[in-house]
C-alpha cells in the first residue's frame, strides 16, 4: 500500500512539473551570475539527522556544477535508477525574486524554480515549482516574464515547496 502511495505522488509530481513547462524562458539568455551557494549535491531531505525521504523525491540526489559563469550543468539521479536527468540551467530575477530556468531534457522546454531562501550555513535551500498549466501557451520570454511577474504573491502560482540539504 505504501509503494502505491509512493508511485502515485511520483506520478502526480512529473505530470505538474511536465505540464508547467514552456517553450522559453524567463530570459533568453543568462543575465545573472552564478550563485556559488547553490553548487554541491542536495538531497531532498538532511540525510544528515534522518534516514527517511520524502516521497516526492526519494533517494534523488542533484549536482550542480559551474557550466561557466552564468550557466549550471544540473545532474540528477535517483537511487540506483540508470536514467538520470542531464541538463542546464541559469538563473533570473523578477522584483528580486530568484528563479531558475531549468531546460527540459527531453523536450525544448523549460520549467521553472523559485529559490525561496538559501541559508549556506545550515547547507539548506527552499524552493517551489511553478505550477501554471498555461506557460506552454505563451509565445516569448516577455511573457513568460510577465506571467510570473502577475503571479509572484499567488501561492496558487506555486506547487511542491521543498527542503533540499547540502549532501557530501
Amino acid at each position: 500500500m505504501r509503494q502505491i502511495g509512493f508511485l502515485v505522488v511520483v506520478t502526480a509530481t512529473l505530470l505538474v512539473v511536465s505540464c508547467s513547462e514552456a517553450k522559453h524562458p524567463i530570459d533568453e539568455e543568462a543575465k545573472v551570475k552564478i550563485d556559488s551557494r547553490l553548487l554541491g549535491k542536495w538531497g531532498a531531505t538532511d540525510l544528515r539527522k534522518s534516514s527517511e525521504l520524502i516521497a516526492t523525491d526519494a533517494g534523488v540526489i542533484y549536482k550542480l556544477t559551474k557550466q561557466n559563469d552564468d550557466n549550471y550543468h544540473i545532474v540528477c539521479k535517483q537511487g540506483t535508477r540508470k536514467k538520470t536527468l542531464n541538463t542546464t540551467g541559469y538563473l533570473s530575477v523578477i522584483d528580486s525574486a530568484l528563479f531558475m530556468n531549468v531546460l527540459a531534457d527531453d523536450t525544448d522546454g523549460y520549467f521553472f524554480i523559485r529559490i525561496l531562501s538559501i541559508n549556506a550555513k545550515e547547507g539548506k535551500v527552499i524552493v517551489a515549482n511553478i505550477a501554471d498549466t498555461t506557460m506552454m501557451l505563451l509565445t516569448s520570454a516577455a511573457q513568460v516574464r510577465e506571467r510570473i511577474t502577475k503571479n509572484l504573491s499567488n501561492p496558487l502560482f506555486y506547487k511542491d515547496t521543498a527542503e533540499f540539504y547540502r549532501v557530501k
